[in-house]
């Protein structure tokens, strides 16, 4: 049915009914200043997310469980660091190698988190939970077995250890695997289980549970120690596994969605169409850099202590300071993703604290004070990498599509799980191996602290706009300036035109003034200034990508050209100080062939060719970063114009009829009546009026006959 306005009543705003009976209408949205406006509830709104509760003893009860679950199972994986460091200091192995037997309780959780999704959604949190806390477990009660007394360690003992280990690699490998996967299950079936009780307090329930494996790894690590200097260290593991399942398995009976999410949620564990969003694959490629470094602190800090000279139980301690600031972190950080920061930007801090701990404060550190302060700071911001990962992707892609999102951010995660211990392991040993000192994990910490700086930068992105403008400018800078100051390339001299080098040049110059127009676009929050920002940027972009590369096909297709130029140019000797004029190689030697003869001939085709290439590349690393930003900014124009109708039409729409209309008629004492159609939503309405249960403002003055009296404004 068409209303006399030319809308159909889908084409309504849809609006909201408030508790006290008054429609009001929906919540406009923004235009953003950046690609992810993460700092208010627009971002979800296409989920039409109601809650009946916020939270309710219902969800408390379930955030406790899932805190239980974290508190044990990833307590249990920052403690192997402890069993790390003891059996280095007996031999049995070196930490290269036990860089990778760490990554077998972290691996399976990323590589297989479609699988765990698709359990999940198969057959149901508590039971996934519950296999996962059997495999925890027993597997890591299983790894006291994984090692044996030996006469003859692989390695050296440490100072103070008098008993060497024998390192059995199969069993490890089984029973790390089999706590990995159990780590994986627990993960996927308990971290975003509260989100659906939740809606305003999100960042700080989610920070909560996560922060529960904070507490946990402390505990655990500390427990380990103690308990391992009284019964030995097998029998501490056998404890600890033991008590982590009996304290869980009881805990699974309330591992129960909310009733909304179980209704509406995805049952989804991959969407390839995700691929072509730009904001996705920001988010995709920071999670990956993001996890390097996440777990090497745990596992480095017992030997980074002993090398430093401090004793194992310093270590210990050190290790319970990094996972209690990470779950203050993960709490602090919940609680200001929750206030108008947003989740995102809280990310990007995160990543901006993380990154300045390692790369500012641990590499220098020389006293126990400096290097708890970088314990302090790192632990709390790599625990928040953890707990804004479902809070952000709930911001970006809709509450209801989190399981699916994080399932595939989940699968980044596998490279840096796999990578990141083993190669700050490799690097460690390439440089004198924890025997040499503090200064031989300096390598490891500053890869490691670079590739958390490049993750920081791919948020920055995903959050700034004025950023993807600013990249512009700054390439377009870039080719202008290497377009006109560098001296005369040999790959092009003689066979490019003389104004090849000016034209490219004046592309980029005028791209650069052009972002001007961007900014301004963006600051004031003009859709239509932006599109046509965006179009113009386009077509100077290609321009600027198609004359290069024109140029060089022309450069590369008068190779032979462009070798004579060269023996021409460079087979003349320069004038001495007894002559005048410059002498040809030919005039010395009385031979009638080329100045460089054939040797010069040859090296002038290799010099041109390597040329020719690195041109190449250079411009097709060029093209291929402009066009995604390019997609960035395309996808920020159509957020930005939505966003922009979104709150015109809350302001335009609404019919403005006179009085005899039944928008101006007082509501109805009955809660209930004057609804015409649809679920108690729809706005009061007369006799033969009609309104829809998803639209507020399909209520008009009719007459008798069903008929308009008047039409809208």
């Amino acid at each position: 049915m068409t209303l006399e306005s030319g809308k159909t009543k889908d084409d309504v705003v849809p609006t909201t009914i408030s508790s006290t009976g008054d429609v009001t209408p929906a919540r406009p949205g923004m235009t953003p200043m950046e690609l992810v406006d993460s700092d208010s509830e627009a971002a979800i709104d296409p989920d039409n997310e109601v809650m009946a509760v916020e939270g309710g003893w219902q969800g408390w009860r379930v955030v406790i469980c899932a805190s239980v679950y974290f508190f044990f199972t990833l307590g249990l994986v920052y403690s192997l660091g402890i069993i790390q460091e003891a059996l280095v200091s007996a031999g049995a192995s070196d930490a290269a190698t036990l860089g990778w037997i760490s990554s077998l309780a972290i691996i399976p959780m990323p590589v297989f988190s479609i699988p765990f999704t698709k359990a999940v959604a198969r057959f149901g949190n508590r039971s996934v939970a519950s296999a996962g806390a059997i495999c925890v477990s027993v597997g890591y009660a299983c790894l006291s077995t994984c090692w044996s007394p030996t006469d003859h360690p692989k390695l050296p003992l440490g100072d103070g250890v008098h008993q060497g280990l024998k390192l059995h690699m199969e069993r490890i490998v089984v029973f790390g695997l089999m706590l990995g996967i159990g780590y994986g299950m627990v993960f996927f079936s308990t971290s975003q289980i509260a989100v659906g009780y939740f809606k305003s307090k999100r960042g700080l329930v989610i920070g909560i549970v996560y922060s529960a494996s904070g507490f946990g790894g402390a505990s655990c690590a500390m427990l380990l120690r103690v308990i391992a200097d009284k019964v030995s260290l097998p029998w501490s593991v056998r404890i600890l596994g033991i008590s982590a399942g009996a304290a869980m398995l009881p805990l699974a009976y309330w591992l129960v969605p909310h009733q909304d999410e179980r209704r509406e949620r995805c049952v989804e564990a991959f969407r390839l169409s995700f691929f072509l969003d730009a904001r996705f694959n920001l988010l995709l490629f920071a999670t990956a850099l993001g996890t390097f470094p996440l777990f090497v602190p745990p596992f480095l800090l017992p030997t980074y202590a002993k090398s430093a000279g401090f004793s194992p139980n310093t270590g210990a301690w050190l290790v319970a300071g990094y996972s209690l600031a990470s779950a203050v972190g993960r709490v602090g950080f919940g609680m200001v993703a929750d206030t108008r920061v947003g989740p995102v930007t809280s990310l990007m801090l995160a990543l901006v604290l993380a990154s300045i701990s390692i790369l500012a404060v641990w590499t220098v550190s020389n006293s126990l004070a400096t290097l708890a302060l970088a314990m302090v700071l790192n632990g709390g911001s790599s625990g928040a990498l953890l707990s804004l990962q479902p809070p952000v992707n709930a911001a970006i892609f809709g509450v209801h599509q989190t399981a699916l999102t994080m399932s595939m951010m989940m699968c980044s995660r596998a490279f840096g799980s796999l990578l990141g211990g083993p190669l700050a392991g490799y690097l460690l040993d390439a440089f004198g191996g924890p025997r040499a000192g503090t200064g031989a994990y300096r390598p490891a910490l500053l890869v490691m602290g670079s590739i958390c700086f490049v993750s920081t930068i791919s948020v920055v992105f995903l959050r700034c706009a004025y950023l993807l403008v600013l990249e512009t400018a700054l390439v377009s800078l870039a080719v202008g300036i290497c377009a006109l100051a560098p001296p005369a390339i040999v790959a092009g001299q003689g066979v490019m035109p003389s104004w090849s080098d000016k034209l490219v040049a004046a592309l980029g110059f005028i791209t650069l003034v052009w972002q001007m127009l961007g900014l301004v676009s963006v600051a004031r929050q003009m859709p239509t200034l932006y599109r046509t920002y965006l179009r113009i940027n386009t077509v100077l972009t290609f321009a600027i990508i198609a004359a290069t590369v024109a140029f060089l096909v022309v450069a590369a297709a008068q190779h032979n050209k462009a070798i004579t130029t060269c023996v021409n140019t460079y087979g003349v000797m320069p004038a001495t100080s007894t002559s005048s004029s410059s002498i040809s190689l030919s005039d010395v030697s009385g031979e009638p062939t080329d100045a460089f003869s054939q040797d010069g001939r040859s090296i002038c085709n290799l010099l041109i060719w390597v040329q020719t290439g690195v041109m190449a590349g250079l411009i097709v690393l060029m093209a291929l970063t402009q066009i995604y930003m390019l997609a960035a900014q395309r996808a920020y124009g159509g957020e930005q114009r939505k966003a922009f109708r979104d709150r015109k039409a809350s302001y335009q729409d609404i019919p403005m009829n006179p009085r005899d209309s039944a928008e101006w008629e007082p509501s109805p004492t009955d809660q209930y009546g004057g609804y015409a159609g649809g679920q108690h939503q729809g706005s009061y309405a007369r006799d033969g009026g009609y309104g829809d249960g998803a639209n507020a403002y399909d209520s008009y003055a009719t007459t008798p006959g069903g008929k308009h009296a008047h039409t809208p404004y």
